[in-house]
Formats: structure tokens, C-alpha cells, sequence
């Protein structure tokens, strides 16, 4: 990277020299002679009307010029020296000193003569010219010096100069990253790089790279979903960057998501064949999902040594039933990586084939236990039934069938598992968990006879109370709802939830200050709950009460959970409240989109944004998003709000 960017500095700076050297070739010509057409100097033709400061710098410029085109040295310094000698000439009287100072620090640079250089560029500087150049220059000579401190401080000096600076700011990213390593630092440099690129599509290699950069750092911090989102962005803007594709592959894999680990080792491999890390990434993911191409991409890393070429060979073989030669190496490395997945399914088929039933269900549940905290749900389930198979109704891995159950959505499945948990010992939080299922399938009689059960062996447990007041709100009973929620407070009077749930049901039965008071002690008891404040907030704003307050309650939400979309809808509400109906605007438009992208949507943003633009005068765009509104849920208000417009229109 540096040898890319010194090449394109000495390239500008020839390009620079040759433009404002056009002049001075023309009056070359003036005063080239028969021998050879060499350029006579002004005192040699004895001609003092060129003898300015102007015309004194461009001869600097002209001898500059052909000293760095020429290829042997001694010919080069002499050229430098006359540079000099005119630059230096062209100082008194001279405008621009900043420049000229510029100048000479550059003949010095070709020179090799750097402390002289760094001298003059810092005076170039100190004459508060507008050149990136000096500042670039010493920042090098710093480098080259190891002065590291002090190149970021020549940088970050120029960066403050001039903000809109973008090379000045990708390279105090790269001093910061590759040198000093201050990752703080450097995420600040590469961040205000996307901000100045934002709108400006020519300048995607700084934006790319930023990304590539903020990638690095993320991952560096342990934090593997911001990295991947980086190195998608940078893959996005360029999809032959193997570097992205690759920790895309590894990032996901990592994180589990091993579709999309498999899908971007394909594409990395059509590019680079030979990688054997990634071979060894698809794999394991292809040998989890059984799938018979996982021995070619075993194979190609079996031989390797570390530890993955010993667990692709214990994998490899395994799926050729060579038990022989897999058990040994499974076994090692399992002493390695105790939680390598492939390894457990790889012993628990291994065991099978030996008729060691114990082994073989000791493996497929810890493999299954392990999928399961992966997030793998399905192989979690597909695994865990294969060791409920071989050892019936070991309550461990029937908890897990349910739990991986419930995370796949399947929540029928989740029930009947839990309730063979409970089957084998009876617990009061399964029982209520199950109760809960049975509600978000909206069976709420099944619900709240677990509920009951519950409270009639243990008459003093507010879970049981606060789990029937939950249902209760979501089928509408809020009598019920209220009653169940009160008792869960009288016996456990420090608990957020209770508080805010029971907000809900005042303000379902339209008690707002009630639910206003309830919020209050839920913040109270939990002065970190972000749906608190944000509830809290949004009543004040829809019922146009204490609206800064209700600004300051829904940003102290958003700080709390940063990019949550239903937040963000609050703030534009509480905006359009307060009558700023573009920023209104601006916040529900994001909005839509973080809901839109979390595959949440939400009828009432829709409809917050229709009334916005109705409030602005955009009623086709109204028109268009309360009908977004009523196709997501149908709501007799906002289609009396559609006839109403249609007609007004129709009459105008």
C-alpha cells in the first residue's frame, strides 16, 4: 500500500510540475540556442526583463521538471541545484513564499536530503498554504524516520486544516492501523473517510478500503457481526475483492450462518482454487449437512499439518468408513477443539458402526447441544432426535428438542417435548414456559390451565401471576390482565416487567396516566429499559403531552439500543407532534427502512408516515403509504382517512 501511494505522489508531483511548467518551456524555446537546444539562463543572455520573482520560479519549475525525468543522477542534481538556486532567488519579493518553500523541500526530497526537506516543508506549512504536499511529504520522511507520533500529529494537523481532506484522513487510518496500531484511532479516520464519500461515487477506492479497514478492526475487537457487515459493504462495491470474499467466508462461518459461509467459500474458490482454509470451511459445513461433496474438499486439506488437516482427515476417513485410521485422529482432536461439531457427529457415527450405543448418544447430544448454541436449530433437532433414538427420554436432551424447537418456530413440536420434560420431574417454570406457548398460538384456555395449575400449588409464585396477565393482554381481557398483574406486584414489587405490561393495560383501557405513573416506576425499578423510556416517551408525544420530555425519554431509548426501528418511529412522531414535519419525516423514513430490514414491518409507521406527508402537503404520498398501512392490518380509521382525501381531491 505504501509503494502504491509514493508512486502516485511522485506521479502527481511530475503532473504538477508539467502543468506549471507550460509556460516556462515556451520561454525555453525563446532562449534555446544552436548547441543542442539547451535552455540558456536569463543572465546569460543578459536579459533582466525575466529577472521577477515569477519568472525566476518557473525556471525553478523548468529545471525541477527535467530533473525528474532523468534517469542518471548526476545529470538530475545538477538540474536540482539550478532548481534551487532560482527557487531560492525567487523568494524576495514572492507572494507566495508558501509555495516556493514547497518547492524546495521537494528538490531536497529527489535529492535524498531529508532533514532539509522536512525543514522546508514544515515552513511551507507554517506560511498556511493550501497544498496537501508539504504536509504528505514530511508525514514520509516522519515514517521513514520512525517518528510515528509525530507523522500522525503532521496528518492529523493537515486533517484539521482541511476537513474535506479525504487522503489525509485514509492515510492517518493507515498510519494508526498498520503502524501505530491505536485502533480507536484508526476507526475514527476510516469513519470519517465513509462520511466524506458518502455522496460522491468516484471516490469508491478510499470508500471500499475503509471498509475493508473497519473490518479488520471489528474483528479484531471480537466483534463479528460489525466486521461482517463491513466486509459485505466493501464485497458490494466490488466483487473480484478476494480479501473481502474470504472474510466473508470466515466470518460467517464463525458465526454459524453456514449457508452463507458455503455460498461465499464457492464463490472464493471459483477464484482461487488452491485455498485450503477454505476448503476446510466448506467442508465441515457440507460433512454437517451430509452432503457427499464434503470428502473432495476434506481431501484436498487432509494432508495438511495442524490441527485442521488432522480434523478434515479424521472427517475424510470417516465418510469412507476407514474407522481404522478416523478414530485415533478424532479422538486427538477432539482433545484440541472439545467443541468442534464435525468432530462430535463424526465419533457418534464412528461409535454407531462399533455398536457402542452409549458413545454414539454421548456424541450426537453434544453435538446436537452445541448446534443448538450455534444457532443451527434444525441440525440441532436432526441430531438430538438420533440420540433420543438410541437412549429414550433423557430429560437433558428433551429440553433441548423443545428449546431448539421453539427457536425453529415450531412451537406445537416445543410443547410436546417440554411437557415430556415435565412428565419426567415436574417443574413450575416449564410448566408457565409452556403456558406461554400455548399463547402465542392464541390458545388461551390450553395457557392458562397451565397458569392455574401452577397457582394452585404455589399461591405466592408471581411468574404464574405475571405469564396470566401477559396472555390476558394479548386476548384482551384486561380486566384479568390488571388483576393478575397487581397480585405479581404484591409479591414481587421490584420487577420492570410487571410495571411495564401493566402500563399497557391502562393504556389499552385509555387510563393514560395511570400507564404514565406504572412507566415511571417500571424506569424506576430499571433504569435501563429501553421500551420503558421509549413507552413512556411515545404516550407523551401521541397524546400531545410534555413533548420535549418526550424527545429526551425516546433518545435515551435509542441510546440504549441504537438502531432499533420502533424507536426511531418514535422520535419521528414525537417530531410531527411538535409540528417539525420534515425531520418527522426524516426519522420515519429510517424508520421504515431499519424495520424493513429487521423483516419487521409495522402498520402504524406506514401510517405516521402518511399523515406526515398529508400534514405536508404530499397527498398522493399519504394516499400510497396509509394504503402500505391497511395492507399489512386492516384499520377502519385510516380507510375513512383514504375516502376522505379521494373525495376532497375528486372535488378540486
Amino acid at each position: 500500500m505504501e509503494t502504491k501511494v509514493k508512486i502516485l505522489y511522485t506521479l502527481t508531483r511530475c503532473l504538477l510540475a508539467a502543468s506549471l511548467c507550460a509556460s516556462v518551456l515556451a520561454a525555453g524555446d525563446v532562449y534555446a540556442q544552436e548547441r543542442g537546444g539547451a535552455v540558456v539562463s536569463p543572465e546569460e543572455k543578459g536579459d533582466d526583463s525575466v529577472n521577477t520573482p515569477w519568472s525566476l520560479y518557473s525556471f525553478g519549475l523548468y529545471y525541477k521538471y527535467n530533473a525528474i525525468q532523468s534517469a542518471d543522477r548526476d545529470p538530475r542534481n545538477r538540474d536540482l541545484d539550478l532548481a534551487l538556486d532560482y527557487f531560492n532567488r525567487s523568494l524576495k519579493g514572492s507572494r507566495d513564499p508558501g509555495s516556493v518553500y514547497d518547492q524546495i523541500s521537494d528538490c531536497y526530497w529527489y535529492r535524498e536530503e531529508y532533514d532539509l526537506s522536512a525543514q522546508y516543508a514544515r515552513k511551507s506549512i507554517e506560511e498556511k498554504g493550501k497544498s496537501i504536499q508539504p504536509y504528505m511529504r514530511l508525514y514520509r520522511i516522519q515514517v521513514a524516520k520512525n517518528e510515528y507520533v509525530k507523522a500522525a500529529e503532521t496528518l492529523e494537523e493537515y486533517s484539521a486544516s482541511f476537513p474535506k481532506s479525504l487522503q489525509a484522513k485514509y492515510e492517518l487510518g493507515e498510519h494508526y492501523f498498520n503502524r501505530m496500531k491505536d485502533m480507536k484511532s484508526a476507526q475514527k479516520s476510516f469513519t470519517g473517510v465513509l462520511e466524506l464519500t458518502r455522496n460522491v461515487p468516484s471516490q469508491e477506492y478510499y470508500r471500499k478500503n475503509s471498509f475493508i479497514y473497519l473490518g479488520f478492526i471489528a474483528y479484531r475487537q471480537r466483534k463479528y457481526g460489525t466486521s461482517l457487515r463491513n466486509f459485505q459493504r466493501a464485497f458490494e462495491m466490488d466483487n473480484d475483492d478476494l480479501e473481502a470474499l474470504f472474510f466473508l467466508s470466515q466470518l460467517n462461518m464463525m458465526l454459524y450462518r453456514i449457508d452463507d459461509a458455503e455460498k461465499y467459500s464457492e464463490m472464493y474458490l471459483l477464484r482461487n482454487a488452491e485455498n485450503q482454509q477454505v476448503h476446510s470451511m466448506i467442508g465441515k459445513i457440507r460433512y454437517m449437512k451430509e452432503d457427499p461433496r464434503a470428502i473432495y474438499h476434506l481431501g484436498r486439506v487432509k494432508d495438511v499439518q495442524n490441527i485442521e488437516g488432522m480434523i478434515a482427515s479424521g472427517l475424510y476417513y470417516e465418510r469412507l468408513g476407514d474407522d481404522g485410521q478416523a478414530l485415533p485422529l478424532l479422538n486427538l482432536a477432539l482433545k484440541y477443539q472439545p467443541g468442534d461439531i464435525p468432530v462430535r457427529l463424526a465419533l457418534a457415527r464412528v461409535s454407531l458402526r462399533k455398536k457402542d450405543a452409549e458413545e454414539a448418544f454421548k456424541q450426537y447430544t453434544a453435538a446436537g447441544v452445541l448446534m443448538f448454541k450455534a444457532g443451527l436449530h434444525a441440525l440441532a433437532v436432526k441430531n438430538l432426535e438420533r440420540a433420543d433414538s438410541i437412549n429414550r427420554g433423557v430429560p437433558e436432551v428433551l429440553y433441548y428438542l423443545g428449546r431448539a424447537e421453539e427457536k425453529a418456530g415450531n412451537y406445537a413440536a416445543a410443547i410436546r417435548y417440554y411437557k415430556k420434560v415435565n412428565d419426567a420431574a415436574r417443574n413450575s417454570n416449564i410448566e408457565l414456559h409452556v403456558g406461554y406457548l400455548y399463547g402465542v398460538l392464541k390458545e388461551y384456555d390450553a395457557a392458562m390451565g397451565q397458569f392455574n395449575a401452577v397457582i394452585s400449588r404455589e399461591p405466592k409464585n408471581p411468574q404464574a401471576y405475571f405469564f396470566s396477565g401477559l396472555v390476558s393482554i394479548w386476548s384482551e381481557n384486561y380486566r384479568a390482565a390488571e388483576r393478575d398483574l397487581k397480585r405479581a406486584i404484591s409479591l414481587e414489587n421490584d420487577h420492570e416487567p410487571y410495571y411495564f405490561y401493566l402500563a399497557v393495560t391502562m393504556e389499552k383501557t385509555r387510563r393514560i396516566n395511570k400507564a404514565i405513573d406504572y412507566l415511571n416506576l417500571a424506569i424506576k425499578h430499571d433504569d435501563k429499559s429501553a421500551r420503558s423510556y421509549n413507552y413512556l416517551g411515545y404516550l407523551y408525544a401521541d397524546n400531545g403531552l410534555k413533548l420535549d420530555r418526550s424527545l429526551e425519554l425516546i433518545n435515551r431509548a435509542l441510546e440504549l439500543e441504537p438502531g432499533n426501528g420502533a424507536y426511531v418511529d418514535s422520535l419521528g412522531w414525537a417530531h410531527y407532534k411538535k409540528g417539525n414535519y420534515r425531520l418527522a419525516l426524516e426519522k420515519l423514513l429510517l424508520a421504515e427502512k431499519l424495520l424493513k430490514k429487521a423483516q419487521s414491518p409495522d402498520p402504524v409507521v406506514y401510517d405516521h408516515i402518511g399523515d406526515t406527508y398529508f400534514r405536508m402537503g404530499e397527498r398522493v404520498m399519504a394516499i400510497r403509504y396509509w394504503n402500505k398501512s391497511i395492507d399489512l392490518e386492516k384499520n377502519g380509521d385510516i380507510e375513512r382517512k383514504i375516502r376522505n382525501l379521494q373525495k376532497q381531491m375528486k372535488k378540486e
